[in-house]
């Protein structure tokens, strides 16, 4: 009775064992009954099958799937309990469940991670999605995830293994209760989706990206574990201290003949990720000033008036705000596309830099190393409109 009244009170009610409403003794459409029942009340009904992908949204397989029809109606009445359909397309921006989450997740900040402590909490022994708020079950708050990795939003992360937008078919191949117990949400959405703007330097978030998976990390240790040892009894790995290759330029007397060595040093785990933290704020923030300054260089500024009002909307609040907005939508990006696609985007990656200016021989005079930087940049525009050219160093 507890149960029920709580239910009601969240105006959620979940349904187990359908199963019985499809004999046929009982002469009852189950999906009409149910659609009639969810008329006043949020109802989110079990169906003892597999989640899967299928098109565009997500489908179930009855052990007995005789009828196809049938399946993704069921599917249907699921993802629209959790109001994630709009029409008949998938979009979790309505869910008032997606928004709850996606709420919390931007809160964190760039580059911070949900827990699933966060997500999920522990009320007598059963776990629900916000208990006092909507009273969801894991199993129905991985639907409402799995939902925001299609709309790329999130990256879902469980032991060994993360979902984006581009693994779905992983994703639906990955048992239930193996996604139940998921570690943890993130977005990196915001530097994904700029990076998708030609002018943007890429390579930037790919060395990023690289150094934050090099951090290692052992998906079976617990706190019981480290209250008894600071080693992890299952893989011997210390999470106190992270080995962290450094460039060092060795002494002309080494013994060791490599210049560009690499050495290793102990470094806390926890500090290297504050620093890539910090390093992630200043992306943003030079990747915003790098909008901001092409989109009010005169060379651009025309292109503007090119875009439809709406499109022309957004990017005029963007300049006027000089802030990303808290949801970059297609819509956003594509009109930044249009705006800068004029511009010509030209990659200079460090060690040919190098090279040019060492061309000739060092030490050299001011004057000759000024003349080599011309020269090399000369090189660079050739053919091209200088007023157009956009330098990035990778």
């Amino acid at each position: 009775a507890l149960q029920n009244k709580a239910a009601r009170k969240a105006r959620v009610v979940l349904l187990d064992n359908i199963e019985i409403l499809f004999d046929v003794s009982l002469k009852q459409d189950p999906l009409r009954l149910l659609q009639g029942l969810s008329r006043n009340t949020t109802l989110v009904a079990a169906w003892s099958g597999e989640i899967r992908a299928e098109g565009q949204g997500l489908g179930t397989e009855s052990p007995t799937p005789d009828d196809s029809s049938l399946i993704t109606k069921q599917a249907t009445a699921v993802l629209d309990a959790l109001e994630l359909l709009d029409g008949d397309r998938l979009d979790p921006y309505r869910s008032r469940y997606a928004k709850y989450i996606l709420d919390i997740a931007v809160k964190k900040g760039h580059g911070q991670v949900v827990n699933r402590s966060e997500l999920i909490q522990d009320v007598l022994g059963v776990e629900y999605l916000a208990p006092e708020r909507f009273r969801l079950e894991p199993e129905w708050a991985v639907v409402v995830l799995a939902a925001l990795v299609y709309a790329g939003e999130v990256i879902l992360s469980i032991p060994g293994k993360k979902f984006d937008a581009t693994s779905l078919a992983q994703l639906a191949g990955t048992g239930i209760d193996d996604l139940v117990q998921f570690k943890h949400i993130e977005r990196l959405k915001v530097l994904r989706q700029l990076s998708t703007i030609d002018l943007m330097p890429r390579q930037q978030l790919s060395d990023f990206q690289n150094r934050l998976a090099s951090l290692k990390s052992c998906f079976a240790l617990t706190e019981q574990d480290l209250e008894a040892s600071p080693v992890c009894p299952h893989c011997n790995f210390r999470p106190s201290v992270e080995s962290n290759a450094e460039p060092k330029v060795l002494s002309a007397d080494s013994d060791d003949s490599t210049l560009n060595a690499q050495r290793s040093t102990l470094v806390n785990a926890a500090v290297v990720l504050d620093q890539l933290e910090d390093e992630l704020d200043r992306m943003i923030e030079d990747w915003t000033a790098t909008l901001l300054s092409n989109l009010e260089d005169p060379t651009t500024r025309g292109n503007l008036d090119l875009l439809k009002p709406e499109p022309r909307k957004l990017v005029d609040d963007f300049i006027k705000n000089r802030t990303l907005p808290d949801k970059l939508d297609q819509d956003f990006i594509l009109s930044l596309q249009e705006v800068l696609s004029g511009l010509i985007k030209v990659s200079v990656k460090i060690a040919d830099l190098r090279n040019a200016l060492l061309s000739g021989g060092s030490p050299t005079t001011p004057a000759e190393m000024r003349k080599r930087f011309d020269e090399y940049l000369e090189e660079l525009v050739r053919g091209k409109e200088p007023g157009k050219v956009r330098i990035v160093l990778e």
